[in-house]
């Protein structure tokens, strides 16, 4: 006959505490995966747009002497950088939520339609190309015409 000391006994709250822990464990390892996808993203828009910017060098000097002035050129080389990104979050937060849709079923009592998540993923991709255009074109206002013809 076993020694009553040495018998464990096992509660439902610790077998349901061991699976949760699990479960939380699980969850923290796939929401740092989605972190860094996140940063990645942000970080390829804004050096995407920050060097299609800086690639129009040209362009803005054409413009400051043909009479564009500084602001002008702020808005426009923003307004060109934004407009694809914007389709481009828009087609992307389409395929989210249609993925998202589609592995529903694998996920019970976890909402994949949460609009508050896609909205602040859409803002700082957004918010980050919005800072990469604001800057390169800050930057290229100030540029002399001559200096944005000359070859390099």
């Amino acid at each position: 006959m076993p020694d009553v000391a040495s018998i464990r006994v096992t509660t439902g709250r610790d077998v349901v505490a061991e699976d949760l822990g699990r479960q939380r464990a699980g969850a923290w390892f796939f929401s740092g995966f989605g972190l860094v996808a996140l940063i990645l993203g942000v970080g390829s828009a804004f050096g995407l747009v920050a060097y299609l910017a800086e690639s129009r060098r040209r362009e803005f000097g054409v413009r400051l002497a043909l009479g564009a002035t500084p602001s002008s050129l702020v808005r426009h080389g923003v307004r060109s950088a934004i407009v694809p990104v914007g389709g481009g979050v828009a087609v992307g937060l389409l395929l989210a939520v249609w993925l998202a849709r589609l592995f529903a079923s694998t996920l019970p009592g976890v909402n994949v339609l949460d609009p508050l998540i896609y909205a602040g993923i859409a803002a700082s991709i957004l918010g980050g190309s919005t800072l990469a255009a604001v800057g390169a074109a800050w930057r290229l206002r100030r540029i002399a015409p001559m200096d944005a013809l000359r070859i390099r």
